[in-house]
């Protein structure tokens, strides 16, 4: 049987150089500047941070599964102080 935690709330976020703020997924941080007709909306990278408790599960008859989805181009994941580099062109809807 698969169980599904959803982590969207509590994410802490950082746009340019400014101080990290608390939003909830889903979030964009690019709705205003991206709609305005100029074609100057940033296109620079932003961070979005989140403390995640290890889920309780049997080693032996498990897997854990960590998915992002609806991730722009690309991202880089760090995770235990090792980095998983992921480059997503499409992201499937798991259910």
């Amino acid at each position: 049987m698969r169980r599904s935690i959803l982590l969207m709330n509590d994410w802490l976020f950082k746009y340019k150089n400014n101080d990290f703020i608390n939003v909830n997924l889903p979030h964009t941080w690019n709705n205003i500047d991206g709609q305005d007709g100029g074609n100057d909306y940033y296109r620079g990278s932003c961070t979005y941070e989140r403390k995640v408790s290890k889920p309780i599960f049997d080693l032996l008859k498990e897997d854990v599964y960590l998915v992002f989805e609806d991730v722009n181009a690309s991202s880089l994941y760090f995770l235990l102080a090792l980095i998983i580099i992921v480059f997503l062109l499409f992201s499937p809807k798991h259910k």
